[in-house]
């Protein structure tokens, strides 16, 4: 686990009344001013020659919270959106029937999962129990000692697999066992799903008609073998989710963002940007998500924008169709100081584990006697489990 929360330092308003939104060619490259590292990219190529099965057996191996998915647990991204929840008391000032929760970018739904999950069993209250009724039978009745309310709404949006410019993405569908009567599923004003289209957006304001207490963005796609780019890859696809969330957040409400490496210009001017839209902003790797690799997620409470920054932020923000951009004119020293420390420490740790995995899958003896090293970690595996369930109370839950 990786947590660094940003000090706010100076006043902000200025600073968002004065965006410079512009495209530009020289922010597209990884910068060591921002904490970038030679080292990582050199790692990272060297899995190219490297089998998939292989890989994935030491990716495994090496990442004691790499947790098996059993029912009813749906997917991975269950056990980083838990983590994440409770390690920031997401839900502290959740306010049943008034707040309303979106996450974007959410198929196959392990983040709808994790609500849905403590929503219905965190709204349980208790009542007083009520005396034993004999009937004419004999049978004694009692009234249950718990009384359980389930008045929350979610709303989700994601890319619909089920239109032919999206069959050849092999894009996941909704699990059936996470979209209930509280969950409200949509694609939108052109039923794309496809939040680059603003219109979309709005179109999932209509249907609040309200703001939302917690927003969530944990989108992403297959770069290929292409590790050292998916930061630029994404400029677009983290850009709209940005605008979702300013469009559409509630007065001190919360965003969570998965992004990847966040070396570039275009990422640090983003992140500058949520840094002055909320009053605590984090950059969190939770324990269950895999150390090889570079998701992150940025954790922001408290949305504090009034109505008119709000409006002027969201038309200055276009789509760039992958294309590098700014925000602003500049951004202050210290919080490109916080960025580079952030980014040192967590490279180093990435890099510790990517050597590690890289020498386990060029040691022949090692994946001659895979099975054998596995069946050693096995009782060691669920202790490691058991104990992150119980930091988080998830034996409470499921």
């Amino acid at each position: 686990m990786s947590r660094y929360k940003l000090t706010r330092l100076h006043p902000t308003e200025f600073d968002l009344t004065n965006l410079h939104f512009r495209k530009i060619t020289n922010a597209y490259n990884p910068d060591e001013r921002y904490g970038y590292d030679q080292k990582l990219n050199d790692f990272r190529n060297q899995i190219d020659n490297i089998t998939s099965d292989n890989w994935k057996k030491v990716r495994w191996y090496i990442n004691e919270y790499d947790f098996l998915v059993k029912d009813p647990i749906i997917n991975r991204a269950f056990y980083k959106y838990w983590e994440i929840i409770n390690e920031f008391d997401i839900f502290e000032d959740y306010v049943v029937k008034d707040d309303i929760i979106l996450h974007v970018a959410e198929a196959p739904g392990g983040f709808i999962q994790g609500t849905n999950i403590y929503l219905q069993i965190d709204s349980i209250q208790r009542v007083e129990p009520q005396p034993v009724v004999m009937d004419k039978d004999g049978f004694k009745t009692v009234q249950s000692k718990r009384k359980n309310k389930r008045d929350y709404i979610v709303y989700s949006i994601s890319l619909n697999k089920d239109l032919p410019q999206y069959k050849m993405y092999n894009l996941p569908t909704y699990n059936k066992n996470v979209v209930n009567k509280h969950v409200c599923v949509t694609y939108g004003k052109d039923h794309t799903g496809d939040i680059n289209n603003f219109e979309n957006v709005m179109h999932l304001q209509k249907l609040a008609r309200r703001n939302f207490y917690l927003i969530t963005a944990d989108g992403g796609f297959d770069e290929g073998i292409d590790f050292n780019n998916k930061e630029q890859l994404h400029y677009n696809l983290i850009l709209s989710e940005i605008k979702t969330a300013i469009a559409l957040q509630k007065e001190h409400g919360h965003f969570v963002l998965k992004v990847f490496d966040i070396f570039t210009e275009t990422s640090l001017h983003l992140l500058y940007l949520l840094y002055l839209s909320y009053k605590e902003m984090y950059i969190y790797k939770p324990k269950t998500s895999r150390p090889t690799n570079s998701e992150k997620y940025v954790v922001c409470k408290f949305f504090q924008l009034s109505e008119d920054t709000r409006d002027y932020i969201v038309s200055m923000l276009q789509p760039t169709k992958g294309k590098a951009f700014t925000v602003f004119r500049n951004i202050p020293e210290s919080f490109v100081e916080s960025i580079r420390y952030i980014n040192t420490n967590m490279v180093q740790k990435q890099c510790a584990f990517l050597k590690r995995a890289i020498d386990l899958c060029n040691d022949e003896s090692f994946l001659q006697n895979y099975e054998t090293q596995v069946e050693s970690l096995v009782d060691l595996r669920k202790e490691t489990f058991h104990q992150w369930e119980e930091a988080y109370n998830l034996g409470t839950y499921i």
